[in-house]
């Protein structure tokens, strides 16, 4: 209909031919911008209530300061439009012939601080509903005159003054609006038309925010951002945004401050942008919602020369109407994490949001900071359109800014997430399933991780093999160790772990009886075997475990002197063996590097001397180093009898160790 308007005015001479042709064509493309910041203006300082939401002229109003909130500036941004599409710009606040009541911008103006690289929001206002265009010249190109306040002609600006911008009959609560369609009640629902104090609804600043004192030589930056459906409709809404720096002078007389706008106004670049503008170190990311819309996220990492680097993060919703609920980024395997931090920007003025703080999280494999998610409570403190937030921590790993971090989104709808490249801290890539995927993009990508450690299930412990996780279940664990009693250790095959039962111990070495070593097999563990198995060649190694059991040389038993054990230390004196039972110790072989379980090491055919034939077997046992591309590791006999160091190999060590043994008498 408002096609067929337009269409009949260009008819009769009214100036909106192009766009009348070029939607009767369709190739309409509407296109709103902010062409610049005019100004900006202090209207007012003083307390806002916490109780009631009530403003009071002095604390004692309040019932006293306990129940007062922080001593509060508040300011108004002059803006100015500008058309930068091919077809007039709806800017209706009553239903006419050209478009609806609430078919007209809103505008959000915010304020930013950059100090000591940290880029936050200090401040936001309500918006300002927008009610009448006055097409004049002023974005760079003709002004093509719509004829009607109703629309803005293309190439045409329309200024509001910080004065009108101020007006508070005129602001309505940004909760009201839907930033990705331009949609929203008009006359707005909450405090319409409501006047009050000085800062109500307008720009809220704390004062201690702007403390020169606290933040000397900070840069600050005002923001205007419109938003309006037909701009939505056409999809240009990414580019709404535009900020200037300015230099604020106070508090003076009465709590007053001066603002002054410094160079040019950037046009078409939220003030995020304005972090890397003067940070070049900065990495910047922009991050689409598919079919929805735009977060910006920058990051920076900074050496603090203690082996540890701080990150820091600012993330900004531009016109996502599900906003974020969650913020993560990886952690490398045991890094260190320290002084975490989250900064936010608070409502005011009765809007309903809730203004918890994000919770951080650690695990083994990220950061995560969060709020309340949806189902729980529709008005949790997400990050919601034309607002920053901050995270930060220290860690002791060096940054990387190819790293990946998630966005959690918080209004239902798919997707659940989304991510993007930034800096981060170094994270080795890993992929536990050689999908040839690392493990979180694994998870990302959907692979079950039913503990949320970004690691696929696939890859964590099942000790009963039931494909869900030993983490993800529930199961009997009678010593409570967190191993399922499945999969507990349970020697003797009982089917109760050895840690949950009586069993028999002689020697209390906590191992049940009937698990121990018992060589000579009479039930009965060698420790406690007051009848131990035979010894033919009485060389206190038993004949089950002897290699050599009939023919263990001289060298191996026990020579003139002993170690006399008394039951207090092993080896308390070295005396002969009749001295010792004189003494009424406990005669114990002194130990002996040349034999090996009955048997002189380099005897290969043990019996009992080296020669010659115990030379022809060192050949045909012969290795070498387990460093060559041919080894094969020696046989058992070969390990036994000619590994003298006990490495594993039969080399040129054990070869000279051969050539120094000497022969048994």
């Amino acid at each position: 209909m408002r096609s067929i308007l337009r269409f009949v005015l260009c008819l009769v001479g009214v100036a909106v031919c192009a766009d009348a042709k070029s939607v009767m064509a369709g190739g309409s493309n509407a296109d709103l911008t902010v062409g610049t910041i005019t100004g900006v203006g202090h209207f007012g300082t003083r307390r806002e209530c916490r109780d009631s939401k009530d403003f009071c002229l002095s604390d004692a109003q309040c019932g006293g300061e306990d129940v007062c909130g922080p001593e509060t500036a508040s300011f108004s941004v002059g803006t100015a439009a500008c058309n930068s599409g091919d077809v007039p710009l709806n800017w209706c606040d009553v239903d006419t012939e050209f478009c609806d009541a609430d078919e007209h911008p809103v505008i959000a103006t915010n304020m930013y601080r950059l100090y000591e690289g940290r880029f936050e929001q200090i401040g936001m206002a309500w918006v300002k509903h927008g009610f009448a265009a006055v097409d004049e010249d002023g974005c760079g190109v003709t002004c093509q005159d719509s004829g009607t306040s109703d629309l803005l002609g293309v190439g045409c600006w329309d200024v509001y003054d910080v004065d009108l911008n101020s007006s508070q009959n005129l602001l309505g609560p940004r909760s009201e609006v839907n930033p990705n369609t331009g949609r929203f009640p008009f006359p707005y629902v909450l405090n319409n038309l409501a006047l009050g104090s000085s800062i109500f609804k307008r720009l809220q600043v704390k004062t201690a925010d702007l403390n020169s004192e606290e933040f000397p030589s900070a840069q600050f930056f005002a923001e205007a951002h419109y938003v309006s459906s037909d701009d939505a409709d056409a999809r240009n809404g990414n580019n709404n945004a535009s900020y200037r720096a300015i230099n604020i002078n106070g508090p003076g007389e009465g709590g007053s401050y001066a603002v002054n706008v410094l160079a040019l106004t950037q046009t078409e670049q939220a003030a995020i942008r304005a972090w890397k503008a003067n940070q070049p170190s900065v990495v910047e990311t922009d991050v689409q919602v598919p079919n929805e819309g735009l977060f910006v996220l920058a990051a920076d990492a900074t050496d603090l020369g203690d082996g540890y680097w701080r990150y820091e993060y600012a993330l900004y919703n531009m016109n996502s109407d599900r906003g974020a609920r969650s913020f993560s980024v990886r952690r490398p395997l045991g890094a260190d994490i320290r002084n975490i931090g989250f900064h936010d920007v608070d409502y005011h003025s009765d809007e309903p949001y809730d203004g918890t703080d994000w919770a951080a999280t650690v695990t083994s494999s990220a950061i995560t900071w969060s709020t309340a998610d949806y189902s729980m409570d529709d008005n949790a403190n997400a990050l919601r359109w034309s607002t920053l937030y901050n995270f930060r921590f220290e860690t002791n790993h060096p940054p990387d800014a190819n790293e990946t971090a998630t966005i959690g989104l918080f209004k239902p709808g798919t997707p659940t997430l989304v991510t993007g490249t930034t800096v981060g801290p170094t994270v080795d890539q890993f992929d536990c399933n050689g999908n040839g995927v690392d493990d979180a993009q694994d998870v990302l990508d959907g692979a079950p991780d039913c503990n949320a450690n970004q690691l696929p299930d696939e890859c964590e412990v099942d000790c009963d093999g039931d494909g869900t996780p030993d983490d993800c279940q529930s199961f009997a664990d009678c010593n409570m160790n967190g191993i399922p009693d499945a999969c507990d250790v349970d020697c003797d095959g009982s089917g109760v772990p050895d840690a949950c039962e009586s069993f028999d111990d002689c020697n209390s070495n906590g191992v049940p009886d009937a698990c121990d070593p018992d060589c000579d097999g009479d039930g009965v563990p060698d420790d406690c075997d007051v009848e131990p198995s035979a010894d033919a060649d009485e060389d206190g190694v038993l004949d089950c475990d002897d290699n050599c059991p009939e023919s263990t040389p001289v060298t191996c038993f026990c020579g003139d002197e002993v170690c006399c054990d008394f039951g207090i230390a092993l080896c308390a004196i070295v005396v002969s063996p009749q001295a010792c039972l004189d003494f009424g110790g406990d005669p114990q072989c002194l130990p002996f590097d040349g034999c090996r379980d009955g048997c002189i090491i380099g005897d290969g055919d043990d019996d009992g001397d080296i020669d010659l034939a115990d030379f022809g077997q060192l050949m045909l046992c012969f290795s070498g180093s387990n460093s060559s591309p041919t080894y094969e590791p020696p046989s058992s006999f070969c390990r036994e009898h000619f590994n003298f160091n006990s490495d594993g190999d039969v080399d040129l060590f054990d070869f000279a160790n051969w050539i120094d043994s000497q022969p048994v008498p």
